[in-house]
């Protein structure tokens, strides 16, 4: 009769495998089903899956069938150190910001040539000592060492490929964060926090791989630890393929960097679609007006009104000669303000500041290192204090006071009250942003 304890270790070790069977059922079914085009991030996940599947099973393989075992041990090398791989790749193709950026193929390099060297070394010990070595269960009771120390070199190499990747993931995404609060004023949805939640917990389960460092593989199958690091499994593997289903990703789109009109807005896709047409007459900067002819002349050409420098942009006019005048006339303190106070794009709940692009006709770069250097914060916070004093200019007229805080942080363009709510925080704690009243 099968002993609880041996119950409880087969349900341990099952557990996982079954969970990863699942996350690869549903991850195929929304690639086949779904309309959306499948993404990388897709392709490396179910890849991860595959190697936890292929980890999980060949444990069992290692407690119940060791003689099984022994010919795939090289295999089971390969996809417990592969696993943190794909993982990280998963995370780097959720977090990138350039299409140009791919994941290195050095990171496939050293998993693939350590298990090689175990696969050789397997191929010229004899399989009688091998199966010696799988029935120590991690104790080293004689015959071939660098057999023995080779096959249990994957808790320490997956204790430190979890370390390498996990840091690797949280520097990605500190980094893509970084760019998005300088890039869309809708922090909320860009921030990714969920893939934040995903590494903390991915980091809880480098306890495991510490732990069986310390323990013996058995000790390490009937430990209560394993059922916390089960529970740690499941709920990762379910919230990884939740969002994902949902997407739940800031597609960043590059393509208006340089002020031209993106292959999205030729095609009429309202993703990155500016909610505001600008009335040149309404704000036109007086300090524009006041330029002298010297200060208004650019060699090759001269430009006197916004009207003047829309034209020459439609006419492809020249970028070096145009540059000068945009940048010492346009992106001046005073006009960006009349901009954003007869305009309010930040009414836009989505706003990107590629979106201030066509507007404004220079690069995304430059509109963000201004708003950096003359207002000292980022984008994100400068146009979300612009919504602030917005929700209070509201909350101030008589018509609107019969509607909820609610109803008034999204019509001053808050993605939500919590993001309202957190701005209001951040501004009142430091008054360094130069907009407010």
């Amino acid at each position: 009769m099968v002993s609880l304890a041996e119950l409880y270790k087969m349900a341990i070790l099952l557990c996982p495998v079954f969970s990863s069977l699942f996350a690869i059922l549903i991850l195929l079914l929304d690639i086949k089903y779904s309309s959306r085009k499948p993404l990388k991030l897709n392709y490396y996940l179910l890849a991860f899956f595959g190697s936890v599947f292929l980890s999980w099973l060949s444990a069992i393989l290692y407690f119940y069938m060791p003689m099984v075992y022994i010919y795939i041990n090289w295999l089971s090398m390969l996809a417990f150190m592969l696993m943190q791989v794909f993982f990280y790749g998963f995370i780097f193709e959720v977090t990138h910001i350039n299409e140009q950026e791919t994941i290195s193929k050095f990171n496939y390099l050293f998993p693939a040539l350590l298990s090689l060297l175990l696969l050789v070394v397997s191929l010229i010990t004899p399989v009688s000592d091998q199966h010696n070595v799988m029935l120590s269960k991690g104790v080293y009771s004689g015959g071939p060492k660098v057999f023995f120390y080779l096959n249990y070199s994957k808790i320490f190499f997956r204790l430190l490929f979890s370390l390498i990747y996990s840091t690797l993931g949280f520097n990605r995404l500190l980094r893509y964060q970084k760019f998005i609060r300088n890039f869309s004023s809708n922090e909320e949805k860009g921030s990714l926090r969920w893939v934040s939640t995903l590494l903390v917990f991915s980091m809880l389960l480098v306890l495991v791989p510490l732990f069986s460092m310390f323990s013996s593989r058995e000790e390490m199958a009937y430990s209560p630890m394993s059922i916390f690091f089960v529970l740690i499994l499941l709920y990762l593997y379910g919230y990884v393929c939740l969002h994902v289903i949902k997407r739940d990703r800031y597609i960043i789109d590059l393509s208006d960097e340089t002020g031209t009109i993106s292959k999205h807005h030729q095609e009429g896709d309202q993703l990155y679609a500016f909610a505001y047409q600008p009335n040149y007459e309404k704000f036109s900067s007086p300090n524009m007006e006041k330029k002298t002819e010297a200060e208004n002349e650019v060699p090759g050409r001269e430009f006197r009104t916004l009207r003047e420098v829309e034209s020459a942009i439609i006419t492809k006019t020249d970028e070096d000669e145009l540059s000068p005048y945009l940048k010492k006339n346009i992106l001046n303190r005073d006009f960006f303000d009349t901009f954003m106070q007869v305009e309010k794009p930040y009414l836009n709940a989505d706003l990107r500041i590629t979106d201030l692009v066509d507007r404004l006709h220079v690069n995304r770069t430059y509109i963000s290192s201004f708003i950096n250097k003359e207002y000292g914060v980022n984008f994100s916070t400068f146009i979300n204090t612009y919504r602030l004093q917005e929700y209070k200019a509201l909350v101030d007229r008589p018509e609107y006071s019969k509607m909820s805080k609610s109803e008034l942080a999204e019509m001053a363009g808050f993605n939500s009250y919590r993001s309202f709510q957190r701005t209001e925080k951040e501004v009142s704690a430091s008054k360094k942003t130069g907009i407010m009243t």
